[in-house]
């Protein structure tokens, strides 16, 4: 298989990532059969190479259940710290075009153990064990496409809060490779981010508004 990334961009991820203290997993769970599968694969291999601290490794659906990683669906993408406990947030589809930058600040975050989320927004996130019930997750679904230059910041958003909280499970789905997850949700356009499958938000918010939705959904 050709590269996938130019040089250009190897060398920009490599300024990114190259200097990252800790070990970092990116992951793929799936199939031989899956679309896209050995092309992720790829991807995952090509940005483990800005530095010996990352590697990339491939799971089928099974052994991804056995390390506490969610099988289904797939193709599946992960970044775990070495050692670490399960993620709970993951690409549905291939990290590919505006949101291969979303993969990449991504391993930057799980590297550095730190997000950029506000001193207002942690606080809200440590304070759904009061505002949850026991057990009560937060799960943020969002949709978007590769051509869409608006969808990488509301991934970051969900993914940097599943990273500070245990309450928070967050999935970035590409509707075009899965088109049945779109329409369950009437995605019509990108982002959507939807919150516990019944609360949605069209386009991309700031930080303080997502909070806002987040609080509705639970009816804090």
């Amino acid at each position: 298989m050709e590269r996938l990334l130019s040089d250009e961009i190897r060398r920009k991820v490599a300024e990114v990532l190259g200097d990252v203290e800790r070990e970092v997993e990116l992951l793929l769970v799936a199939r031989e059969e899956d679309d896209e599968a050995d092309v992720i694969a790829e991807l995952l291999a090509e940005v483990a190479e800005a530095s010996p601290r990352l590697s990339s490794l491939r799971l089928s659906p099974e052994a991804a259940r056995r390390e506490g990683l969610v099988g289904e669906p797939h193709p599946a993408v992960y970044v775990r710290a070495k050692g670490g406990p399960a993620p709970r947030f993951r690409f549905l589809g291939a990290p590919a075009g505006y949101e291969f930058g979303s993969l990449v600040e991504d391993v930057r975050d799980v590297a550095r153990g730190t997000t950029g989320l506000s001193e207002e927004t942690r606080a809200f996130l440590a304070s759904l064990a009061d505002l949850a019930e026991p057990g009560v997750r937060i799960e943020l679904e969002v949709y978007t496409t590769p051509t869409c230059p608006y969808c990488p910041r509301a991934v970051r958003l969900a993914h940097q809060m599943a990273m500070e909280s245990e309450r928070v499970t967050a999935v970035a789905i590409d509707a075009l490779s899965f088109p049945e997850l779109a329409d369950r949700h009437s995605v019509y356009a990108v982002p959507k981010t939807v919150i516990n499958g019944v609360h949605s938000i069209e386009g991309m918010v700031p930080e303080a508004v997502l909070v806002a939705h987040i609080r509705e959904a639970l009816g804090a």
